[in-house]
């Protein structure tokens, strides 16, 4: 997706798109409760039939109307082709250029990729540990039902959507117009979706354990601002080189396997006593204290390193101008008489060359 962005979405569209990126929380969220109406009218075995045919349709969509850029639609707009031109322009290769090769010294050396990989790394850990966990806090400190705990669980999926929706329409108007630069805004959104996290957390675990509503609100609206990544981290992946974003996202993806498997680890480690009473509400303020933690470090990177601009290693490599170079020679035409021609310098060539196409 991050490939077809980068080619498809101009930057003042960037956050916006991203946003649907959140598309599955709003899935999972409508998924449930549906599944159980299914259940209850057709059968268990219906609940597979039905998603597996959204899934094929989908497929069938998406075989039929994505391509891999616009120069390649056959039903695109001159319009839009000449506006999506004009706003991506030349920091993106297209379908007919060759293929780009992977600066992976660059891309490994860029203090900007560590730091988008800091703020994906801390977002995953406060995710995994908020859907994984959170039912299991609820039960254990407020002593809720499974019904209500079910329900009051998938509030803040919707929640992130829609925050993600508003925060990546403002995000994308500051950009557009200038107010602020791109770096900044991308800096602004993760401070939505870590720091402002990390504050609430600690609320919570100090102060929300004896009452419910508070403890639900809280949790919402830190599941929520969580939308913010959309205008952040994810947007800014493509911020920095839209020719390699597909690779790049790849990285960070991989290595978000670590806090994925060790935040519920710690969870786990904190929680694991069946204690009672004001003893569990401990534990979990620990659980939250850490979370807390990890969001800080990791968006104080961000804030330290992060950058919004293009990064010198995104442009196509000297390989395909090479190429053209070598076809040049093959063409030029010789006056010299067979067997007097003189061997062509490639170092000279290479400098004409450079000179008439300047």
């Amino acid at each position: 997706m991050h490939w077809l962005s980068a080619r498809w979405i101009p930057q003042s569209e960037r956050s916006k798109f991203m946003t649907s990126y959140h598309g599955a929380a709003v899935g999972t969220a409508i998924t449930y409760p549906l599944s159980g109406l299914i259940i209850t009218c057709f059968g268990w075995d219906y609940v597979f039939y039905f998603i597996g045919s959204l899934t094929l349709i989908w497929c069938l969509a998406w075989w039929i109307l994505v391509y891999d850029s616009p120069s390649v639609h056959p039903r695109i707009s001159q319009e839009e082709l000449d506006y999506l031109k004009r706003e991506i322009g030349d920091l993106v290769t297209t379908a007919k250029d060759k293929k780009v090769k992977t600066p992976w010294r660059a891309i490994l050396n860029s203090k900007a990729v560590w730091a988008v990989m800091a703020a994906s790394q801390g977002l995953m850990w406060g995710t995994i540990t908020l859907s994984m966990q959170i039912p299991q806090y609820f039960h254990q400190v407020h002593h809720l039902d499974i019904k209500t705990n079910g329900l009051l669980s998938g509030i803040p999926e919707v929640g992130k959507f829609f925050f993600a929706l508003l925060f990546s329409s403002f995000i994308d108007r500051i950009i557009s117009r200038k107010l602020v630069t791109v770096t900044n805004a991308r800096k602004l959104a993760v401070v939505f979706c870590e720091y402002i996290p990390a504050g609430l957390l600690l609320i919570l675990g100090f102060f929300a354990s004896s009452n419910t509503t508070l403890a639900v609100v809280l949790l919402a609206l830190t599941y929520s601002v969580g939308g913010a990544s959309s205008s952040g981290s994810l947007a800014n992946i493509v911020d920095l080189s839209p020719n390699h974003a597909g690779t790049i996202l790849g990285i960070i993806k991989t290595l978000t396997i670590v806090p994925g498997v060790i935040s519920p680890l710690v969870a786990t480690y904190f929680t694991k006593n069946n204690d009672s009473g004001s003893e569990v509400a401990l534990h979990w303020r620990s659980v939250f204290i850490v979370m807390a933690a990890v969001y800080t470090f990791c968006c104080t990177i961000f804030m330290i390193f992060g950058s919004g601009e293009v990064q010198s290693w995104n442009q196509t490599s000297n390989a395909a101008k090479e190429d053209v170079i070598l076809l040049e020679v093959e063409k030029l035409p010789s006056k010299a008489p067979e067997g007097e021609r003189e061997e062509v310098d490639d170092s000279k060539l290479m400098k004409d060359t450079g000179n008439e196409n300047a």
